[in-house]
């Protein structure tokens, strides 16, 4: 057998956990750090909406970084990427110029996430190991009050 390519394998499996799998096309997990932190601070190279009708972070300009950074231990990953992550990335670049995610009359900035990511079945693993081509990846953020919004459905 083949081992997975690391540009195949999916970024943030390490930041994971409770991962569970339908019908061998989608997978979700809880956004963990390895510290035990399950906080987030967000950042962004998109466009922030109000969130009412439609996810808090869209693409600006086709291109969308999302990073998050443990509030506990202040570890970053790269959660999404639009230049590299999916079944098509985007050429381009992103410009990287993050942004932070705020969300006015919050009272904090830290949020617990939940990552899902739907597959073509041929592309949902590759030697038992999730890959980074998949066709659609949303990630949903709990507030303080236990509410769950969409953050990015790219």
């Amino acid at each position: 057998m083949s081992k997975v390519k690391s540009d195949m394998k999916l970024r943030i499996y390490d930041f994971l956990s409770n991962i569970k799998e339908y019908d061998g096309v989608a997978m979700e997990g809880t956004l963990s750090c390895s510290c035990g932190g399950n906080k987030f601070e967000f950042s962004h190279t998109g466009k922030q909406t109000k969130g009412i009708f439609a996810p808090y972070v869209v693409s600006l300009k086709d291109q969308l970084v999302l990073k998050a950074e443990c509030t506990n231990c202040r570890s970053s990953v790269i959660v999404y990427d639009s230049s590299k992550d999916g079944v098509c990335p985007k050429k381009t670049a992103p410009d990287n110029q993050f942004k932070p995610f705020v969300i006015s009359k919050s009272p904090t900035n830290a949020y617990k996430a939940r990552v899902m990511y739907n597959y073509s079945a041929e592309m949902f693993k590759t030697d038992g190991t999730y890959t980074n081509e998949f066709e659609d990846c949303l990630v949903y953020i709990t507030d303080s009050n236990g509410k769950e919004n969409a953050l990015i459905e790219e």
